[in-house]
């Protein structure tokens, strides 16, 4: 009779562990509302996005991991935060050409030297440029569409900002010229 028991109990756990977990993922919201520490969110973090499974269900895991600046410590062979990264799809990174999102870059400008860059905006979205140069400079933001007719003319005193609504999806010249007598450092964000 004992052993009829063993045998049942034996049955029941292995029957219970070889049923899959269905219970819903914790969101990362709540993975951070529970955490005591930034390591223990980190870990709650990797854990989760390990039993996601797949590539759409660890996406918000992932961005909020890569958020946080998560890296392999030192030495360690066994990473799979990076294979989460190379097989990930929804965070690639854009590249010169298209739409970005908030992106900048720093100009450094000698007295008389123009630099122009472009960039795509989509239609009937706002398009923003702000730019932001050296104490005492004189840099003038250009912005022109294909046509070469402008769409914004600003003098950074030591900051400005351009916004508009383009009409068409197209390229747009982006256009710094220091008209000081000393070098110009700029920062120019575009969104």
């Amino acid at each position: 009779m004992r052993a009829t028991i063993l045998t049942m109990l034996s049955a029941l756990v292995a029957a219970c562990a070889s049923v899959p977990d269905t219970a819903p993922l914790p969101s990362v919201v709540q993975l951070e509302a529970e955490a005591e520490s930034p390591a223990e969110f980190g870990a709650a973090l990797l854990a989760t996005a390990e039993a996601a499974g797949d590539e759409a269900t660890r996406a918000p895991y992932l961005a909020r991991l890569n958020g946080l600046g998560v890296q392999v410590a030192e030495g360690e062979s066994d990473d799979p935060l990076a294979a989460w990264r190379a097989a990930d799809t929804s965070t690639s990174t854009p590249w010169r050409g298209r739409t970005l999102g908030p992106a900048y870059r720093r100009a450094r400008l000698a007295p008389g030297e123009s630099m122009e860059m472009e960039q795509v905006f989509y239609a009937g979205q706002k398009a923003e440029i702000a730019a932001h140069a050296s104490k005492g400079a004189r840099v003038e933001l250009t912005i022109s569409d294909r046509d070469t007719k402008r769409v914004c003319a600003r003098s950074l005193s030591p900051k400005a900002k351009c916004l508009w609504l383009p009409r068409f999806t197209e390229r747009f010249a982006i256009t710094l010229t220091n008209r000081g007598e000393r070098p110009a450092s700029v920062f120019i964000v575009v969104r």
